[in-house]
């Protein structure tokens, strides 16, 4: 698959596109890319020039859910293009609306992304209702949404409905998108669409991380006096921890990951290594040593498999050459040196480890007040808000929010789904295949150390979990 071409939008499996999307001739594949692109670039453009009103923020939304329809008639590689792309965006222009009309602590805007995952998922009775046999892969993902509708439900019966559902829209959007990725069966369609978008996005967002790091832009120091976040550093020239065009670091080095992973086995050569150049240092400015590792593990994962064990030696090599440069050569070598020593010292003797350390051992000592969880949107009465408990790792707030017994069966579920999707990916020998078994795999390591089901993260972690488990329906619609 690797060697075939990415960029046109590649038509659709027989079955999806008599039924579910418009047809896209041969001769009007870079056409169609072109003017999804176009449109796109034109979107945005007409939400930074309403930043200034505050019609910004439901034509951004209200654009969302319109730029997901067209792209979901273009079928589902085109989709998951978009969506990439739509997640990258909002927050930028969020805070750019933000900057000239006014902080909005909801960050409304961000609903935009979230309604163009949810335009497809229209699709999913038509695709149960199929005489087709329901897959059972499915079935975790079911599961997992079950657990995330009865923590919905806690927060819901304490007068929390209006909080707690938009809480609860974060974790089943990506999760409904995700089945329905499984229900399509077109995981190589879906991920020359994800390739495609990182593509273009790695070193635009590589290039806004290292400006954004040596002198933030107004917008960007302006959301980071607003916000309540106290771990992006200072808004200062060279003080920031970078989290490029996205709402976190964590967010920006996470999307970075897994388009690296992705684009360094889809193509080969010098210009590949260029665009991958500015997404590598601001994934190293980014400072967000759990996507560091997941980089790690995805590296070794390819290390296995004949079909990527060469290019993943050189992609290794390049990363050492580009570190090595990056500390001895450049203004980023100070603050990229001293991340890198933490990784060696043990968790107590750093800040975030320590934290995370504490949190484990807190909740371990009182589990007796947690069998029944506090829901997605506790009120400011609640105990876990009293003891000022900043729940950090898919494992604390699966426990804290949704109790013990129904957090731990989510965690199972999750854990389910994702060795399946790396179980599947292992007997194919495609590149791209084995790119998205690697990211599982990464997501799976990041499990204790970050949230990985909700938002954007959340969006990557079941997105590619399905397009693995969509092996089999392929199979079943095309036997």
């Amino acid at each position: 698959m690797s060697d075939q071409q990415l960029w046109p939008t590649r038509p659709l499996p027989e079955l999806a596109a008599r039924r579910y999307a418009a047809p896209v001739r041969p001769g009007s594949r870079w056409m169609a890319w072109l003017s999804q692109y176009g449109l796109l670039a034109g979107f945005m453009l007409v939400t930074a020039v309403l930043s200034g009103s505050s019609l910004a923020r439901p034509f951004f939304i209200a654009g969302c859910a319109g730029l997901g329809y067209v792209a979901w008639r273009r079928g589902v590689g085109a989709h998951l293009e978009l969506m990439i792309v739509l997640f990258v965006a909002a927050p930028l222009l969020r805070r750019v609306t933000d900057y000239h009309v006014g902080y909005d602590p909801s960050g409304i805007m961000l609903v935009g992304p979230l309604l163009a995952l949810l335009v497809p998922c229209a699709e999913l009775y038509r695709l149960f209702a199929a005489p087709r046999p329901r897959p059972t892969v499915a079935l975790p993902i079911l599961l997992y949404g079950v657990c995330i509708v009865y923590a919905w439900a806690l927060s819901s019966l304490q007068g929390g409905l209006f909080a707690s559902t938009a809480t609860a829209i974060k974790f089943i959007a990506p999760l409904l998108y995700g089945l329905w990725l499984v229900m399509r069966g077109e995981p190589r369609e879906a991920l020359a669409g994800a390739t495609r978008a990182f593509s273009v996005i790695l070193p635009l967002i590589g290039v806004y991380g290292v400006l954004q790091w040596l002198n933030p832009q107004e917008w960007d120091r302006y959301w980071m006096l607003m916000g309540p976040m106290d771990s992006i550093g200072l808004p200062l020239p060279r003080q920031v921890r970078v989290f490029g065009p996205l709402n976190s670091p964590a967010s920006y080095a996470m999307f970075i990951t897994c388009g690296l992973l992705l684009v360094m086995n889809a193509r080969r050569g010098v210009l590949t290594l260029l665009v991958s150049t500015p997404a590598l240092i601001g994934l190293l400015l980014s400072q967000f040593r759990t996507a560091w590792i997941g980089l790690v593990i995805g590296l070794t994962f390819f290390m296995f498999l004949p079909a990527t064990r060469r290019r993943s030696t050189l992609f290794v090599v390049f990363m050492l050459v580009a570190v090595v440069i990056t500390v001895t050569a450049t203004p980023f070598g100070e603050v990229v040196v001293n991340r890198l020593s933490t990784l060696q010292g043990a968790p107590t003797q750093d800040g975030s480890g320590s934290a995370r350390l504490e949190q484990g051992q807190y909740l371990f000592a009182h589990l007796s007040d947690f069998l029944l969880g506090y829901g997605l949107a506790p009120q400011s009465g609640d105990y876990r808000i009293q003891q000022a408990f900043a729940a950090d790792g898919a494992i604390i707030i699966s426990i804290v929010d949704m109790g013990l017994i129904v957090g731990i069966i989510s965690l199972l579920m999750l854990c389910w789904a994702g060795i399946a999707a790396i179980k599947r990916s292992r007997p194919v020998r495609e590149p791209l295949i084995v790119a998205a078994g690697a990211i599982v795999a990464g997501q799976l390591i990041d499990i204790p150390l970050t949230g990985v089901t909700t938002g954007e993260i959340g969006f990557l972690t079941w997105t590619f979990i399905a397009v693995l488990l969509s092996l089999d329906r392929e199979k079943t619609l095309h036997n």
